[in-house]
């Protein structure tokens, strides 16, 4: 044990526990370091960089100790907070890094690690904490608002308001970082300050800008304006081939969390990412798709909800993309070759035939071109004409021309000047015919008819050889038999394109030459109709209106809706119906005039899409009509409540008070609405659109407690109309007053005996707010230690024990606040002066040396001597009262009398002259009294002894008995001449002198030696001027020889003091208009100073500080202000300036300076003024308007005078032409004249009014006012107040009751109306709902037409209702009737319908009849059959009738063919018998329709070629073929399917085939298996496709796909990854904690660059985990004391793998190195710590004694069992040799396995490489120990991942020979059992490239031969007793 001298001993807590030196005790130690497990804090948003937002406070049981930061961590990390620790340890501190402007969730948790130490041991503590910031609004912090505007916004445009009540000090709001805006500061009004749309780039949809608002006083950011400006319409064009992924449009936002859509187009067209607009990879393609030139869509920014709430709507722009055409396309000729006769000619430039190409392009011009070796034969124009530039008969000689065939081949060139098309033009050259006969041959040939249908025939007798002269042009449209002359068609006619067609036939004479041509004339060929086209209408849509109200009114249409027909005669019959709303509108059927049936209204409906139906009977067509009803000024604006509102005082100009809101149901500018305000005093402005009352004028509750006024609302129509709603404003009060005091009550004056203890004085003060704000508190401020005061009463009083005394304060000032009770006090102070007044309370005191009442002095008789009184001395006395009080009176009395006398007012005593005194001792009575009421006196007694006169020669004396001396204050010395008394005294022989000043004296001294005068302290002449004392001078030997002298000391006076201004601030009024030179005579600008007069020399001078203060001029002398510029009120109402005052001779210069306010008066010196330049102001009013209704006029009346000279009345000129009196309304500065109705207004008599209106001011002077008028002019407008009239009445109409449909049976009604405009438009109206069936009226004119047939109407006599109505609002109108007689005729026949269909199989003779028409007739007014004839006039070529019975057969022999005709049209009439007038009937349209069967084979119409890359995945599409069966429905059902696949250079087969699999009803095609050709370069692969008819196997056909495959492999870099090198820390690493962000990349683009992570090695004990998709590498677990001392290695090197996703995988690898620290420390005693560490070597060391006879005594049992005598003898041969395969986890294994395959190879030495461990070979008996083998083997195979087979098993199941060969066997099988492609794989890793490709059972046949051969010789074995294996390792087990 060491002794106390040589070891210090202390004594240490347990593990687990701390010292407490408060209790010199242990306790334990702290487990944590945080006070709290979570904290949240509030974190304000816009919150600035460096503030402090939380705090994590420490326990305080930390304090006990020594603590310092080992480790702090936060996480996650981030860049916007910052941890701070301070000094003491204490508490943690999150600080923000930058300025947080953005809403989010922040949440972290604080990782902490302390070490702590008790001074006698430390442990380091770690804790956690959670922080959660939340987010708030904060006045201090900068806050967001958001807006939304377009790009056509203009200047001073309210883009948003900010909200100022929010803000404490708004008025010193500005907005920096942006041009754009302007902030009214006052009102948070932010208006445009500039064009918004020129902020916009030409590519820009929208932008973001943030206009941030400070505060101007100390540059704080208060808050932050996000704008967002739109485009309304975004306008670009794209070339047609422009490239694809090109942006063609952005958005530059700011904020976070916003993105961009758009909608109405797909994605590969166009495409929207991040913020920006690009154009997909869709092919444009302006020529074949019309559809494709324009793309309209729009784009929608989508906002998080804090955005889009600031405003209502959606941020959509819509995008217009115009696709501009690129001249692409070649010109195509309409033929390939163009054949034109050409007849022999001598004539030069013929015509001899057109040629026409077309170009798709829409750019570029088209031109021809002759081939140049025929361009002097030929010309051609721009049209394509051919023409001649030689006679005909000169071309016979030309090279090219074939005299056989009697043809000249030329080619023609069209070109659009990129690209060219060539045609050749075939001239045949004929000799002209011989003779014209001049004959014509007509024909007649339905349209749609079938190729071959015959027409008509051209034969004539004596003629042969027929042809067409023209030949192209006759047998493009015919076949002409050359025998017969029969005509056939040659194409299906289509009438609508050619409705007849005109060619000249010739023909030879029979028997002549062939060359004797003659023309037999012209086949005229006429195509008739058929009902094939329906109506089209000249556009899909419609644009119409109708004002709305107005029945029967004829809808306006911007186009007429009209349809046509392209088919002709009844075929073309377009009648038209309305599909809806039929209630609401009709459409006359004939013209397709839409009109109105009720009036409508538009605030119910404002839009109607009708559906307009055009029908020719048979086929229809439609359009929609979108109707707009159109508003009428029917509606006043109407308010729903009146409005009270409240405002508080202090309000700011500007700001809302609050908004009323009309509502006016009209559309428009019917509903557009402007608001006045009518009264308010000029206090209130109201925004005219808005409706929000706005404060214009400072509000002062104190003088308005309210205001009440009108706000009209009026429309902007027409004819205007307007309400009015009352609106209360009442002014709150707020505390701005502070309290004010009475004057009166502020100065007092009070003797000073005065009893102040229950009453001194009384303050009195009030306040002009209202309630609580008006109730007063006092209190003092100063004084308080001498006076209180009554807090309510206001009544100052003395403190115990405290006396006024006049001596010790003659004034006092006592600070005195008054607060008023207001919520923000306001408060006033005011001195209170209390004058005291002296009271004769204190007697004369005698000071110094009479202070004790006597005093002694000697003096020789000789200073009695002579006549001239000499001094003795000054009486020192005085009394401290002031005034009379304190003015003393000397008086003498005694035996001493006679010889002196007294100056009161010096205190001298002196001698009196003449009179001796006898030497002895006198006494001297000095009475001292002051001159109060009642006097008192105090009295002293001077002892004077009286020595005898020696007669001295050359006495001492004064040479003077006063003496004058000066001396310059605030100096410190007397410096001026004669400054010593020996100066002033008569020493003739040089005595030894004494010089003392008689009385005591504070301010000089005397030097007693010298004489010399000396000062005690500066002196200052304001206080004292002057200073009086008597010297004595002595002689030192004998003090009888002295003299006495008076010293009078003037103190002369400097410059010292500054001027001071008798007044704080000066006051002026001066009116504008007064004269330059104008003095400003009060007040008086005076000034002083306290030194003497002489030394004051003041200069005045004005500060010029802007053009007011410029206006004015001061003498500089005399201080007078005068006028030098004009002035003016408008422009300045106050000038303020300050005028400065200098002592010009001062040193240094002292000067002063006041506030001069000079308030300009106005003086109406400005007349109202009309805006507008002709004060003419024209006003409509409705006739019905009311007396009493206002209506607001547009003009505007302003005054630039103020108060009253500025405020304008209105009046109007009593005229008896005005029927209108004058209000005034307000609408900011300007007045608004309002117009009231006074008198009935009636258009039909007065349809105008003019009234002149005046305009005056209100100046103070009558005679001053100033006026202006202005004249009006009110147009009455019309109501609709009088009905239609009838002028003429129509007499009866006879009609036929056979009259046609549509006839006009009458021309017009007359009919007047006396109102005007559209009130006088007159509308007429069939009011008998069933005649409407059969008549129609014209609603302008009155004419009556018939509508259909009226063989239906029984009944001989009709009365129609006419209705006669005009458009006004509401409709008036009138009545009549028309009387119609109808007689009656003969009826044509008519079909029930007109419309029969019939179907037909193709292919099929049809027997027997198909149909029957029937007609019927009228006969005696009865309806029955028709005894008609009926007969065809269509369809003749297929069909007849029996036209007696109506019924249709088909002709023999003929045969339907659905393919070349669909549908067959079969016109059949009817003819009656009447002998007068037979009439045939309407044609019956029978429509046959020729049904299908399964006839047609599939057919491939287009070849097929697709590209596909050579890497490309199974399931890959390849692409899309498609065959055509002409069949229909079921029958055109195709299956298809792969016949065979062509690989280059092979044949096709089986294999190949299942490459490409198909669908086998779309025909897409797939890559059925991997495409291994081994190619590295583009080839080409065939595939043979089959297209099958579904029901018919024998209908078939087939297409070669050719597929392009491309060699080249997108995927073209492999990932990389950067080495990264990392700490882990034992003690501060936790649980699924980020260890690293692998920093890793692939260059390439898309899936391609897109990569995984995946550990592959170095990962010990699955300590670290890795995202696959992030790369963030974790902890996966904490790793505590005992673990990391005993297993974890100091440095881990973790293998990371990197994969990307393209088709074909590249892979990378990185290596993360991690170092291990922080080794955990125990702290405890140095001796005690190094006992403990010597306990555990030697525990560990005999721990490792007794492992190691374990272990060897294991080994020692294992050897001995497997030697044993037992084993021995049972089996004695030789080991076999092992011909085993192990299977292997890795690559790397596998390809040692490859190496060292061969026996020869397994040796001692590499076996264990092989196997995965080390074994030691030797002789053993082999059967024995078979077991122990297979357990090897089984061992290897649980090395990889291979699974274990069970091997004993296998050995218990044999006999005791193991057949080695066959466990190879089933080694190889479990080896190679894998799926195709995994197999592949696996032949290429083991072995190797083979280029023969050789079977996997070759190679392995090949090895075993080599094997067997060297068995004997290479093989190693397992045998005898030596035979020994250990496992050495088995580290991964």
């Amino acid at each position: 044990m060491p002794s106390a001298s040589d070891t210090t001993w202390r004594c240490r807590c347990i593990v687990g526990y701390f010292r407490d030196f408060r209790q010199d005790d242990c306790v334990p130690a702290p487990m944590k370091l945080f006070n709290k497990e979570k904290i949240t804090c509030d974190i304000g948003i816009g919150i600035r960089r460096g503030i402090e937002v939380c705090t994590a406070n420490l326990t305080s049981t930390l304090s006990l100790y020594t603590t310092e930061i080992a480790q702090s961590m936060l996480r996650p990390q981030t860049d916007l907070f910052e941890l701070k620790v301070d000094n003491s340890v204490t508490q943690f501190k999150l600080s923000t890094k930058v300025a947080i402007t953005e809403v989010s969730t922040f949440v972290f948790v604080l990782h902490a690690t302390l070490k702590v130490d008790d001074s006698i041991g430390s442990v380091n503590v770690s804790d956690v904490i959670e922080i959660n910031l939340n987010f708030i609004q904060s006045d201090n912090l900068a806050r967001k608002y958001f807006t939304y505007i377009t790009e056509d916004t203009l200047p001073n445009q309210i883009v948003y308001r900010i909200p100022t009540e929010n803000f404490k000090n708004p008025g010193s709001m500005i907005i920096t970082g942006t041009n754009l805006f302007k902030l009214r500061s006052s009102s948070g009004i932010v208006h445009t300050d500039k064009f918004i749309g020129d902020e916009l780039s030409s590519d820009e949809i929208g932008k973001e800008i943030i206009a941030t608002i400070e505060n101007s006083r100390n540059g704080d950011t208060v808050a932050y304006l996000y704008v967002i400006i739109m485009r309304s319409e975004y306008k670009i064009e794209l070339g047609e081939g422009i490239d694809p992924d090109r942006i063609i449009g952005t958005f530059s936002f700011i904020s976070q969390n916003i993105s961009i859509t758009i909608d109405g187009v797909s994605n590969n067209i166009f495409y929207t990412t991040g913020l920006n607009l690009y154009r997909g990879n869709f092919e444009f393609d302006f020529d074949g798709d019309s559809n494709q030139r324009e793309h309209n869509f729009n784009s929608k920014v989508n906002a998080p909800s804090y955005v889009t709430d600031s405003f209502n709507g959606e941020l959509i722009s819509k995008v217009v993309i115009r696709i501009t055409d690129k001249n692409d396309q070649a010109p195509i000729f309409l033929k390939p070759t163009y054949e034109i006769p050409l007849l022999l000619s001598a004539l030069s430039n013929v015509l001899i035939g057109f040629v026409t190409a077309e170009d798709n392009d829409t750019i570029g011009q088209l031109s021809y071109q002759i081939e140049q070796k025929y361009q002097s034969y030929f010309k051609i124009n721009d049209i394509g004409a051919i023409t001649t530039a030689v006679p005909v008969n000169a071309l016979l000689n030309i090279t090219g021309f074939n005299a056989t065939t009697e043809i000249l081949p030329i080619k023609v060139m069209a070109t659009d000047g990129v690209q060219t098309a060539t045609s050749t033009v075939l001239i045949q050259i004929t000799s002209p015919p011989n003779e014209n006969l001049g004959l014509t041959f007509k024909g007649y040939i339905l349209e749609g008819e079938p190729i071959g249908t015959n027409i008509t025939s051209i034969y004539e007798s004596g003629y042969t050889n027929y042809q067409f002269i023209q030949i192209n042009e006759g047998e493009k449209y015919f076949k002409l038999n050359a025998t017969s002359g029969n005509v056939k068609s040659n194409m299906e006619f289509d009438r609508e394109t050619k409705d007849e067609i005109k060619i000249v036939v010739m023909a030879t004479k029979e028997g002549a030459l062939s060359c004797s041509i003659s023309v037999l004339g012209e086949l005229v060929v006429t195509v008739l109709d058929i009902n094939d086209n329906a109506p089209v209408f000249t556009q899909s849509e419609y644009q119409g209106s109708v004002i709305e109200n107005s029945a029967d009114a004829v809808i306006s249409m911007t186009v007429d809706v009209k349809a046509t027909d392209a088919d002709i005669d009844e075929n073309a019959n377009v009648k038209y119906f309305l599909k809806n709303h039929q209630t609401v509108f009709n459409i006359n059927e004939t013209t397709a005039e839409i009109r109105t049936i009720t009036g409508l209204d538009r605030e119910s409906i404002s839009e109607y899409i009708l559906t307009v139906v055009a029908t020719d009977g048979e086929k229809n067509g439609t359009a929609d009509v979108v109707i707009s009803v159109l508003d009428v000024n029917d509606n006043s604006p109407s308010f729903n409540t009146t409005y009270s509102l409240s405002v508080s005082e202090d309000t700011s100009i500007d700001t809302s008070v609050g908004k009323v809101t009309a509502a006016d149901p009209d559309a428009g500018k019917n509903s557009k609405l402007v608001y006045y305000i009518i009264g308010g005093g000029g206090y209130f402005q109201i925004e005219r659109y808005t409706g929000e009352i706005f404060v214009k004028h400072a509000l002062d509750r104190e003088t308005d407690t309210s205001f009440k006024f009108i706000v009209s609302a009026r429309d902007d129509g027409d004819n205007p109309r307007s309400s009015a709603v009352n609106v209360t404003v009442t002014i709150t009060d707020v505390n701005d007053n502070a309290p004010s005091f009475n004057e009166s009550s502020l100065q007092t004056s009070l003797n000073e005996d005065v009893d102040c203890a229950t009453s001194l004085h009384m303050v009195a003060a009030y306040d002009l707010d209202d309630g609580t704000n008006k109730e007063i508190q006092f209190q003092i401020l100063s004084e308080t230690d001498k006076f209180a005061i009554n807090s309510t009463t206001g009544i100052i009083t003395c403190k115990l024990g405290f006396k006024i005394d006049y001596e010790n304060t003659t004034r006092y000032e006592i600070s005195v606040e008054a607060k008023d009770k207001g919520n923000q006090p306001k408060s006033s102070t005011a001195t209170v002066v209390i004058e005291i007044n002296d009271v004769n309370d204190n007697d004369p005191v005698f000071i110094g040396d009479f202070a004790g009442g006597v005093k002694h002095i000697s003096l020789s008789s000789a200073i009695f001597q002579g006549s001239v009184p000499k001094p003795i001395l000054v009486i020192p006395v005085e009394d401290i009262d002031s005034g009379s009080n304190g003015a003393i009176l000397l008086e003498v009395s005694g035996d001493f009398i006679g010889f002196v006398s007294t100056d009161s007012q010096t205190k001298l005593l002196q001698t009196k002259g003449g009179a001796t005194p006898m030497t002895g001792e006198y006494t001297l009575n000095i009475t001292a009294k002051d001159q109060g009421i009642p006097s008192r006196q105090t009295v002293a007694s001077l002892i004077i002894e009286i020595t005898s006169t020696v007669n001295i020669i050359n006495k001492v004396t004064f040479t003077q008995e006063n003496i004058r001396l000066e001396i310059t204050e605030e100096q410190a010395s007397l410096t001026y001449k004669y400054s010593n008394i020996t100066d002033f005294v008569i020493n003739k022989n040089g005595k030894q002198m004494k010089y003392s000043i008689l009385t005591a004296q504070d301010d000089f001294a005397i030097n007693e030696a010298h004489g010399q005068l000396s000062v005690n302290k500066k002196l200052d002449r304001e206080t004292k001027p002057g200073h009086f004392f008597v010297v004595r001078a002595e002689n030192t030997m004998n003090s009888d020889d002295s003299d006495l002298g008076l010293i009078k000391i003037t103190v002369v006076d400097i410059n010292d003091n500054p001027p001071v201004f008798k007044k704080k601030k000066y006051i002026y009024l001066v009116e504008e208009d007064v004269n330059i030179n104008y003095v400003l005579s009060s007040p008086k600008i005076e000034a002083s100073d306290a030194d003497d007069p002489g030394n004051t020399h003041f200069v005045f001078k004005i500060k010029i500080t802007d053009d007011c203060a410029a206006s004015f001029q001061i003498n500089e002398q005399t201080g007078v202000i005068s006028v030098q510029a004009e002035l003016d009120y408008e422009k300045w109402s106050i000038c303020r300036f300050d005028v400065e005052l200098t002592d010009s001779q001062s040193s240094p210069i002292n000067t002063a300076s006041v506030e001069v306010d000079v308030n300009v008066l106005d003086v109406n010196d400005h007349s109202p003024e009309f805006d507008g330049s002709t004060f003419l102001y024209q006003v409509h009013v409705g006739e019905d308007a009311k007396i009493g209704d206002q209506i607001v006029s547009t003009a505007r009346v302003t005054d630039a005078d103020d108060r009253g000279n500025g405020d304008i009345i209105l009046k109007m000129v009593d005229d008896v032409d005005c029927f209108f009196t004058v209000e005034k309304a307000l609408e900011g500065e300007k007045t608004v004249p309002v117009l009231k109705v006074k008198t009935e207004l009636d258009y039909e008599k007065n349809k105008s009014s003019t009234c002149i209106v005046i305009a005056e001011d209100k100046p103070d002077r009558k005679q001053d006012v100033r006026s202006a008028s202005a004249t009006f002019s009110i147009s009455i407008l019309d109501v609709n107040d009088n009905p239609p009239i009838v002028s003429s009445r129509p007499d009866e109409i006879e009609i036929e009751r056979d009259i046609a449909p549509n006839t006009e049976i009458l021309t017009h009604i007359a009919a007047t109306d006396k109102d005007s405009g559209i009130n006088a438009k007159l509308k007429y109206i069939l009011d008998e709902n069933l005649l409407r069936e059969y008549f129609r009226i014209n609603e302008n004119t009155g004419a009556i037409a018939t509508k259909y047939s009226l063989a239906l109407l029984q009944k001989d006599v009709v009365k129609l209702h006419i209705k006669i109505e005009d458009s006004g609002t509401p409709t008036l109108s009138t009545s009549l009737i028309v009387r119609i007689i109808i007689k009656d005729a003969n009826f044509r026949p008519k079909f029930n319908s007109t419309r029969a269909a019939v179907s037909l199989k193709e292919e099929h003779e049809i027997n027997g009849d198909i149909f029957i028409a029937t007609a019927y007739d009228i006969v005696e007014g009865k309806v029955e059959k028709c005894n008609c004839t009926y007969r065809l006039q269509s369809g003749n070529e297929y069909f007849t009738i029996v036209n007696n019975t109506g019924i249709v057969r088909m002709l023999p022999n003929r045969v339907l063919d659905r393919e070349n005709r669909k549908t067959i049209l079969v016109l059949i009439i009817a003819r009656d018998h009447d002998v007068q007038s037979p009439k045939d009937s309407e044609y019956l349209h029978l429509t046959v329709t020729v049904t299908d069967i399964n006839d047609q084979s599939p057919v491939f119409n287009t070849d097929y070629a697709f590209n596909i890359l050579q890497v490309a995945p199974v399931g890959t599409i390849i692409g899309k073929i498609s065959a055509d069966d002409k069949d229909e429905g079921i029958n055109a059902v195709t299956y298809y399917s792969v016949e065979n696949v062509t690989l280059p250079n092979e044949q096709p087969n089986d294999d190949s085939r299942r490459l490409i699999r198909i669908d086998i009803f779309n025909g897409t095609l797939f890559l059925n298996e991997v495409i291994d050709v081994n190619a590295s370069h583009d080839f080409v692969i065939i595939v043979k496709v089959k297209a099958k008819d579904s029901l018919d196997d024998n209908k078939i056909g087939y297409t070669d796909v050719r597929l392009n495959v491309i060699f080249d492999n997108p995927n073209k870099h492999q990932p990389t990854c950067k080495n990264e090198f990392t700490r882990l820390n034992v003690l501060t690493a936790k649980e699924n904690s980020t260890i690293v962000f692998l920093n890793a990349s692939d260059s390439d683009t898309g899936i391609n660059g897109e990569i995984t992570f995946t550990i592959i090695d170095g990962n010990f004990r699955d300590i670290f985990s890795v995202d696959s998709r992030t790369g963030e590498m974790k902890l996966n677990y904490a790793l505590n004391k005992a673990f990391v001392t005993t297993d974890v290695p100091d440095q881990f090197h973790i293998v990371i793998q990197i994969i990307d996703k393209g088709i074909v995988h590249k892979t990378g690898t990185c290596t993360i190195s991690i170092e291990v620290d922080g080794d955990p420390e125990q702290c405890v005693e140095q001796s005690k710590l190094q006992e403990e560490q010597q306990i555990f070597i030697y525990s560990m060391s005999a721990i490792a004694v007794v492992l190691a006879l374990f272990i060897l005594l294991f080994l020692y049992c294992t050897y001995k069992y497997c030697t044993s005598k037992k084993y021995m003898h049972e089996n004695d041969r030789s080991s076999p040799t092992i011909p085993y395969k192990p299977t292997f986890p890795d690559i790397n294994k596998q390809n040692q396995f490859k190496q060292d395959f061969e026996p020869s190879n397994y040796t001692e030495d590499n076996i264990s490489d092989i196997f995965g461990y080390e074994v030691h070979l030797g002789e053993m008996d082999y059967a024995n120990c078979k077991k122990n083998i297979s357990k090897t083997i089984a061992f290897a195979a649980v090395k990889s991942d291979e699974p274990i087979p069970d091997y004993d098993a296998e050995a218990d199941n044999t006999s005791e020979e193991v057949d080695f060969e066959q466990l190879r066997k089933q080694e190889r099988a479990r080896s190679f059992k894998r799926s195709e492609s995994s197999r592949k794989d696996r032949h290429k890793q083991i072995y190797g490239e083979d280029k023969d490709r050789k079977r996997p059972q070759d190679f392995l046949r090949n090895k075993k031969a080599k094997f067997m051969k060297k068995r004997n010789d290479d093989s190693f074995a397992f045998g005898g007793s030596d035979w020994d294996m250990s496992t050495k390792r088995f580290s991964n087990i």
